[in-house]
């Protein structure tokens, strides 16, 4: 099964391991959908280093204090 989250600069993350942008944790919830991604970037002399962020998809129209960065939806590949 394929898996795709977008966040809200467009970056679109999947469970495909071979993709820099790549999902590595996801946690359900009664009012919203916790996934963690990575995304491999550049590190000191050539070295890979990886981000990690969290996206989160309110299921519900319930009242949850998250930063407007972390708002996401997921995504058709």
């Amino acid at each position: 099964m394929k898996l795709a989250v977008k966040d809200r600069e467009g970056n679109v993350y999947t469970n495909d391991m071979t993709n820099p942008k790549t999902i590595i944790e996801i946690h359900f919830g009664t009012s919203y959908t916790q996934v963690i991604v990575q995304d491999e970037i550049d590190g000191y002399n050539g070295d890979k280093r990886y981000m990690h962020k969290d996206v989160i998809i309110p299921t519900s129209s319930g009242f949850i204090a998250i930063d407007e960065d972390e708002i996401g939806e997921w995504a058709v590949v």
